[in-house]
């Protein structure tokens, strides 16, 4: 008797996974600590990022189309953080956790799709270095810097 239970339980598991294609779902096509990339091309950011960042590979940038921050997400240092994420053509990072970060330098360079950012909830306080930070954004038109503090900042150069 209990090896048809058994048997009945282990069908009723696969006609359920049967009507769920696994197309449906997005896969991880890369991860590491704090984040994960989908492969719809979405980057989720969902803890610590270390100060290396993302240590995508060239092609894996490509691949990035949006990211998202998750509550809990931050970041010790933003810089390179997407750089060269070409693809990117918008970023939700409303609550990505910047506080203390003293690095911003070239975090979005060469994000040539992205067309509208708003990064007004940065905690900026701490950052010292944002030379770069926008450079090659030949796309943006609409960036939203309004809640910046820069007293600390002491390299701005082609920001």
């Amino acid at each position: 008797m209990k090896i048809k239970r058994w048997v009945a339980a282990l069908l009723c598991v696969l006609l359920i996974g049967s009507l769920f294609p696994t197309s449906a779902f997005a896969a991880d096509i890369a991860s590491g600590t704090g984040w994960n990339l989908s492969d719809d091309g979405v980057l989720y950011i969902t803890g610590d990022i270390p100060e290396s960042g993302f240590n995508l590979t060239d092609e894996q940038k490509q691949q990035v189309k949006s990211a998202v921050a998750a509550s809990g997400a931050s970041i010790s240092s933003g810089k390179n953080l997407f750089s060269e994420f070409n693809n990117m053509t918008s970023a939700d990072l409303s609550l990505l956790n910047t506080t203390g970060v003293p690095d911003m330098s070239y975090m979005f360079y060469g994000c040539s799709s992205l067309s509208s950012l708003n990064l007004s909830s940065f905690n900026t306080s701490s950052v010292t270095t944002m030379t770069g930070m926008f450079s090659g954004c030949s796309g943006l038109t609409s960036l939203d810097v309004s809640g910046f503090r820069t007293s600390s900042v002491t390299y701005m150069i082609g920001m």
